[in-house]
Protein backbone atom coordinates (compact mmCIF):
# COMPACT_ATOMS: atom_id res chain seq x y z
CA UNK A 1 0.00 0.00 0.00
CA UNK A 2 1.09 3.50 -0.76
CA UNK A 3 1.04 5.22 2.64
CA UNK A 4 0.21 8.62 1.16
CA UNK A 5 -2.87 7.54 -0.82
CA UNK A 6 -3.80 4.16 0.67
CA UNK A 7 -3.75 2.84 -2.88
CA UNK A 8 -2.05 -0.42 -3.77
CA UNK A 9 1.40 0.03 -5.27
CA UNK A 10 1.94 -1.08 -8.84
CA UNK A 11 4.13 -4.05 -9.51
CA UNK A 12 7.31 -3.32 -11.45
CA UNK A 13 7.24 -3.86 -15.21
CA UNK A 14 8.19 -7.35 -16.31
CA UNK A 15 11.24 -8.11 -18.36
CA UNK A 16 10.77 -7.63 -22.12
CA UNK A 17 11.06 -11.36 -22.94
CA UNK A 18 8.24 -12.10 -20.50
CA UNK A 19 6.12 -9.50 -22.25
CA UNK A 20 6.88 -11.03 -25.65
CA UNK A 21 5.88 -14.47 -24.39
CA UNK A 22 2.67 -13.02 -22.99
CA UNK A 23 2.02 -11.30 -26.31
CA UNK A 24 2.51 -14.56 -28.19
CA UNK A 25 0.10 -16.34 -25.85
CA UNK A 26 -2.42 -13.52 -26.25
CA UNK A 27 -2.13 -13.64 -30.04
CA UNK A 28 -2.68 -17.41 -30.02
CA UNK A 29 -5.73 -16.90 -27.79
CA UNK A 30 -7.12 -14.36 -30.25
CA UNK A 31 -6.78 -16.80 -33.11
CA UNK A 32 -8.55 -19.49 -31.09
CA UNK A 33 -11.36 -17.11 -30.07
CA UNK A 34 -11.85 -15.97 -33.63
CA UNK A 35 -11.73 -19.54 -34.86
CA UNK A 36 -14.50 -20.35 -32.40
CA UNK A 37 -16.48 -17.35 -33.64
CA UNK A 38 -16.08 -18.52 -37.21
CA UNK A 39 -17.30 -22.00 -36.40
CA UNK A 40 -13.88 -23.56 -36.95
CA UNK A 41 -12.01 -25.57 -34.36
CA UNK A 42 -8.28 -24.96 -34.09
CA UNK A 43 -6.07 -28.03 -33.96
CA UNK A 44 -4.05 -28.96 -30.89
CA UNK A 45 -0.87 -27.81 -32.66
CA UNK A 46 -2.16 -24.31 -33.24
CA UNK A 47 -4.90 -22.45 -35.03
CA UNK A 48 -5.80 -24.01 -38.35
CA UNK A 49 -8.22 -22.39 -40.74
CA UNK A 50 -9.29 -19.70 -38.27
CA UNK A 51 -11.69 -18.34 -40.84
CA UNK A 52 -13.75 -15.23 -40.23
CA UNK A 53 -16.04 -13.50 -42.66
CA UNK A 54 -15.45 -9.89 -43.52
CA UNK A 55 -18.32 -7.43 -43.88
CA UNK A 56 -18.08 -7.76 -47.66
CA UNK A 57 -18.42 -11.56 -47.57
CA UNK A 58 -14.78 -12.61 -48.04
CA UNK A 59 -13.01 -14.99 -45.69
CA UNK A 60 -9.77 -14.29 -43.82
CA UNK A 61 -7.67 -17.05 -42.31
CA UNK A 62 -6.46 -15.32 -39.16
CA UNK A 63 -3.90 -18.05 -38.54
CA UNK A 64 -2.01 -16.71 -41.56
CA UNK A 65 -1.65 -13.30 -39.87
CA UNK A 66 0.60 -14.59 -37.09
CA UNK A 67 3.74 -13.87 -39.14
CA UNK A 68 2.59 -10.37 -40.09
CA UNK A 69 2.54 -6.99 -38.42
CA UNK A 70 -1.15 -6.30 -37.80
CA UNK A 71 -3.11 -3.26 -36.66
CA UNK A 72 -6.47 -4.12 -35.14
CA UNK A 73 -8.68 -1.04 -35.16
CA UNK A 74 -11.59 -1.59 -32.76
CA UNK A 75 -14.32 0.86 -33.73
CA UNK A 76 -18.04 1.46 -33.84
CA UNK A 77 -20.08 3.22 -36.54
CA UNK A 78 -22.00 5.06 -33.81
CA UNK A 79 -18.83 6.37 -32.10
CA UNK A 80 -18.07 10.02 -32.89
CA UNK A 81 -14.38 9.63 -32.02
CA UNK A 82 -14.17 6.61 -34.33
CA UNK A 83 -15.74 8.55 -37.18
CA UNK A 84 -13.35 11.45 -36.54
CA UNK A 85 -10.43 8.99 -36.74
CA UNK A 86 -11.46 7.66 -40.17
CA UNK A 87 -9.26 10.07 -42.19
CA UNK A 88 -6.28 9.31 -39.92
CA UNK A 89 -6.74 5.55 -40.33
CA UNK A 90 -7.17 5.86 -44.11
CA UNK A 91 -4.00 7.97 -44.33
CA UNK A 92 -2.06 5.50 -42.16
CA UNK A 93 -3.26 2.60 -44.30
CA UNK A 94 -2.07 4.44 -47.40
CA UNK A 95 1.36 4.93 -45.88
CA UNK A 96 1.85 1.62 -44.04
CA UNK A 97 -0.53 -0.77 -45.83
CA UNK A 98 2.32 -2.59 -47.59
CA UNK A 99 4.05 -3.41 -44.29
CA UNK A 100 1.14 -3.70 -41.84
CA UNK A 101 -2.07 -5.69 -42.25
CA UNK A 102 -4.98 -3.48 -41.15
CA UNK A 103 -8.10 -5.15 -39.80
CA UNK A 104 -11.13 -3.21 -38.60
CA UNK A 105 -12.91 -4.93 -35.72
CA UNK A 106 -16.38 -3.44 -35.54
CA UNK A 107 -18.63 -3.40 -32.47
CA UNK A 108 -21.85 -5.36 -32.98
CA UNK A 109 -23.74 -3.85 -35.90
CA UNK A 110 -25.55 -5.13 -38.94
CA UNK A 111 -22.94 -6.51 -41.36
CA UNK A 112 -24.62 -4.96 -44.43
CA UNK A 113 -24.81 -1.54 -42.79
CA UNK A 114 -21.12 -1.71 -41.87
CA UNK A 115 -20.22 -2.78 -45.42
CA UNK A 116 -22.14 0.20 -46.80
CA UNK A 117 -20.50 2.59 -44.35
CA UNK A 118 -16.98 1.34 -45.06
CA UNK A 119 -17.69 1.86 -48.77
CA UNK A 120 -19.17 5.32 -48.26
CA UNK A 121 -16.34 6.49 -45.96
CA UNK A 122 -13.47 5.14 -48.06
CA UNK A 123 -12.60 2.42 -45.54
CA UNK A 124 -12.89 -0.32 -48.15
CA UNK A 125 -9.11 -0.47 -48.66
CA UNK A 126 -8.78 -3.03 -45.85
CA UNK A 127 -10.91 -5.72 -44.24
CA UNK A 128 -13.43 -5.30 -41.44
CA UNK A 129 -15.10 -7.95 -39.32
CA UNK A 130 -18.04 -7.55 -36.96
CA UNK A 131 -17.19 -8.62 -33.40
CA UNK A 132 -20.80 -9.65 -32.82
CA UNK A 133 -20.40 -10.80 -29.23
CA UNK A 134 -17.39 -8.68 -28.19
CA UNK A 135 -15.13 -11.76 -28.03
CA UNK A 136 -12.13 -10.04 -29.62
CA UNK A 137 -12.78 -6.84 -27.68
CA UNK A 138 -12.84 -8.83 -24.44
CA UNK A 139 -9.70 -10.74 -25.40
CA UNK A 140 -7.80 -7.48 -25.84
CA UNK A 141 -9.38 -5.71 -22.88
CA UNK A 142 -11.07 -3.11 -25.07
CA UNK A 143 -13.05 -0.82 -22.80
CA UNK A 144 -13.85 1.95 -25.27
CA UNK A 145 -13.73 2.95 -28.88
CA UNK A 146 -11.63 3.54 -30.80
CA UNK A 147 -8.87 1.25 -29.58
CA UNK A 148 -5.79 0.37 -31.60
CA UNK A 149 -3.89 -2.87 -31.00
CA UNK A 150 -0.61 -3.27 -32.87
CA UNK A 151 0.50 -6.90 -33.08
CA UNK A 152 4.11 -7.34 -34.13
CA UNK A 153 5.33 -10.30 -36.11
CA UNK A 154 7.75 -10.76 -33.19
CA UNK A 155 4.84 -11.29 -30.76
CA UNK A 156 4.81 -7.76 -29.38
CA UNK A 157 1.49 -6.12 -28.48
CA UNK A 158 0.92 -2.37 -28.15
CA UNK A 159 -2.53 -1.05 -27.31
CA UNK A 160 -3.81 2.52 -27.22
CA UNK A 161 -7.25 3.99 -26.68
CA UNK A 162 -8.74 7.10 -28.22
CA UNK A 163 -8.60 8.88 -31.53
CA UNK A 164 -4.91 9.45 -32.21
CA UNK A 165 -3.47 12.34 -34.11
CA UNK A 166 -1.98 11.31 -37.42
CA UNK A 167 1.55 11.63 -36.02
CA UNK A 168 0.70 9.37 -33.07
CA UNK A 169 -0.61 6.55 -35.22
CA UNK A 170 2.29 6.97 -37.65
CA UNK A 171 4.77 6.67 -34.77
CA UNK A 172 3.04 3.52 -33.50
CA UNK A 173 3.13 1.94 -36.96
CA UNK A 174 6.73 2.99 -37.62
CA UNK A 175 7.71 1.29 -34.34
CA UNK A 176 5.74 -1.80 -35.36
CA UNK A 177 7.50 -2.03 -38.72
CA UNK A 178 11.02 -1.23 -37.53
CA UNK A 179 10.79 -3.22 -34.30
Amino acid sequence: MNQRTNAPQRAPLRHRSSMNRAAAVLLAAVFMVVAACGGQTPSAGGPEAALVETVDGCEIDLAELSDDNVLLWFWSPSCQHCRAAIPVVIEAHGEFGDDVRFLGVVAPHDRCDVAQMTNDEGLDGFDHIVDSSYELANTFGVMGYPTYVALGSDGSVDRSVGAPASAGLDAKLTQLVTG
